[in-house]
């Protein structure tokens, strides 16, 4: 194994293992892990940045941001008691 795909496999564990276990906002990680990328040179700086601007990327990416605003809202709460209504006995439930 080369000493480019060791670091590309460190990186890749480390991005995985930084999201299952803390609590750092995933945004972050994957910045980092870019940045990382980008500081090893382990692909032109042009096809690591070639994923955002991939439409489909940055639609997620908005809608995370959408999902986010309407977490915080209450919207979610409201729009969900409204389709599945609040149940008055356990076996509705």
């Amino acid at each position: 194994m080369t000493v480019a795909a060791g670091l590309t496999l460190a990186i890749l564990v480390t991005t995985f293992a930084l999201l299952i276990m803390t609590k750092i906002p995933p945004p972050i990680v994957f910045l980092g892990s870019l940045a990382a990328a980008l500081t090893f040179r382990l692909a032109p700086q042009a096809e690591l940045l070639k994923g955002f601007q991939n439409s489909g990327m940055l639609t997620v990416g908005v809608l995370f941001i959408v999902a986010a605003g309407m977490y915080a809202t209450g919207a979610i709460t409201m729009v969900m008691d409204k389709i599945i209504g609040r149940p008055r006995r356990l076996l509705t439930a």
